[in-house]
Order: structure tokens, then C-alpha cells, then sequence
């Protein structure tokens, strides 16, 4: 279970780290910064601990990427 869990945060690192960049005040664009550098361990410990600044991220860079989430 934790593979798989650690599995889904890397994927979705890069995808927040753009959104934070793209859209966050001062202290996302931080964050995106340190998520950017992050070995698995690291990129988890931001995870769990700015659990929903983290889905906001992902959500606005779903909503920004609508086009590649859409069936053919």
C-alpha cells in the first residue's frame, strides 16, 4: 500500500509544482521550489503536511490541462 501511495505523490509532483508555480502566492512559489528538488521522502513530508494546498494545486493544473484528461 505505501508503494502505491508513494507512486500516485510522485506522479503528481511535477503537476503541483506547476500549479503552485503558475498560480501561488509567494509561499507556493516556495513550496514549488522545494517540491521540485524533492527525493520521494522529502516530496511525501510536503505532501502530508500542505495536504490541501496540495490537491489545489493539483485541481487548477487539471483544470488548466483539461485537453489532455479528455477520451478520445
Amino acid at each position: 500500500m505505501k508503494s502505491i501511495y508513494m507512486w500516485i505523490i510522485l506522479r503528481e509532483q511535477p503537476k503541483v509544482a506547476w500549479a503552485w508555480e503558475k498560480f501561488g502566492g509567494s509561499f507556493t512559489k516556495g513550496l514549488s521550489q522545494a517540491l521540485l528538488h524533492a527525493d520521494p521522502i522529502n516530496a511525501k513530508k510536503i505532501h502530508d503536511t500542505w495536504t490541501n494546498y496540495w490537491q489545489e494545486g493539483l485541481d487548477q493544473y487539471e483544470q488548466t490541462h483539461v485537453v489532455q484528461n479528455q477520451p478520445l
